[in-house]
């Protein structure tokens, strides 16, 4: 089996689909040359274009999607596309079999929360759905995407393929133990839909009861950016809170391995990389009582009730914070937890998704 894997250009600016892109490929590599035989993995590359604009680069792969990927199968062989983006052709139909990766479905869920313009979100919608109905599978990344594009969209479920995303940064077995620090660390994107205003609220209460612990936020703005700095100036405690934005690789990996716990209290996720890398590298985890947060985590997250709920968030960060012996069975939870996403586990999920499309 000959499998083009495309994500859309994603990999070019290491969006987070890029990212999983990036590490699924080799992945992929490694399964085909130790474990399944007649299996090759090929990425799709544009790197002639690499020194454009973002626009135009956008506009020459957009021509390649629609005009060259159809024939592509043809021309080189290819049994099955997998376009890891949830672009695909909006014309004709291809000699091979399309894979489609669907992260989540927040533009369309939650739209009060990521605002966006009225045509964006017809096209979204309409791109989806014609990613669903061209593509012999759909690969999502929770149980919980499952459920909303079965009904959303209306696919069968035997179409749906469960493929868990991989961590990007798992502890290094040879890495030497850091000391950790009494520090709350938020990852991801600091917008509504995470709902850091909350953990603003919970970390005030907690902070007025000890006062050791800090809080620090990783990653980059997004809608409600403002107003969660604007809490921030309000604080009395804000002396103890950092805004780091977006960090290097190496730093992030740092700041789990030092903190003393990851706080995720969103109201909607797909996956949620953050909570698998943090418990991957043996940082507990309190998450929000969401659906998808709750299966990713398993038994090693620490629930601290509905989203909105500062009370009992700050009660989660107080319990952890001041508390080893909860301290380490989260640790250790989430380290065992954090093994079934491994890349070599998340490979083969996507093969048997490929062998699904290949054989129908």
């Amino acid at each position: 089996m000959k499998v083009l894997l495309d994500d859309g250009l994603a990999s070019t600016y290491l969006s987070g689909i890029g990212m999983h892109t990036t590490g699924l490929l080799p992945a992929l590599e490694r399964l085909g040359s130790s474990e399944v035989d007649d299996f090759n993995v090929h990425k799709f590359n544009l790197n002639f274009a690499q020194r454009f604009a973002h626009k135009i680069k956008r506009g020459i792969y957009l021509l390649y999607l629609n005009f060259l990927m159809p024939i592509l199968p043809k021309m080189k062989g290819f049994d099955l596309i997998h376009f890891s983006n949830h672009l695909t052709p909006i014309w004709g139909r291809s000699f091979a079999n399309y894979v489609v990766t669907i992260q989540d479905l927040s533009a369309l869920d939650i739209p009060d929360l990521i605002p966006q313009p009225a045509w964006y979100l017809k096209y979204a919608k309409f791109m989806l759905k014609r990613a669903t109905k061209v593509c012999r599978v759909v690969v999502v990344p929770s149980e919980f995407t499952a459920k909303r594009v079965h009904e959303l969209f209306k696919v069968p479920l035997d179409r749906i393929h469960v493929c868990y995303n991989g961590i990007q940064l798992g502890v290094q077995e040879e890495a030497a133990p850091v000391a950790r620090t009494n520090e709350v660390l938020f990852v991801g994107c600091m917008e509504r839909r995470k709902n850091p205003m909350t953990l603003i609220k919970a970390f005030e209460i907690a902070a007025s009861q000890n006062p050791d612990i800090k809080l620090k936020f990783i990653g980059k703005t997004g809608f409600g950016y403002q107003d969660l700095i604007d809490e921030i100036d309000k604080s009395k405690f804000k002396d103890r809170i950092q805004i780091c934005g977006k960090v290097p690789v190496d730093e992030l990996a740092r700041s789990y391995q030092t903190a003393r716990m990851l706080v995720l209290p969103s109201f909607y996720e797909g996956f949620g990389i953050p909570v698998a890398e943090a418990m991957a590298n043996g940082l507990p985890v309190v998450i929000s009582d969401i659906d998808v947060l709750k299966e990713v985590t398993g038994k090693a997250g620490n629930v601290y009730g509905e989203p909105l709920d500062e009370q009992g968030l700050a009660k989660s960060i107080l319990k952890l914070a001041e508390d080893d012996t909860c301290f380490k069975e989260s640790s250790e939870a989430g380290k065992e937890r954090a093994l079934a996403f491994s890349w070599h586990n998340v490979a083969k999920q996507h093969y048997n998704a490929y062998l699904a499309a290949f054989k129908k």
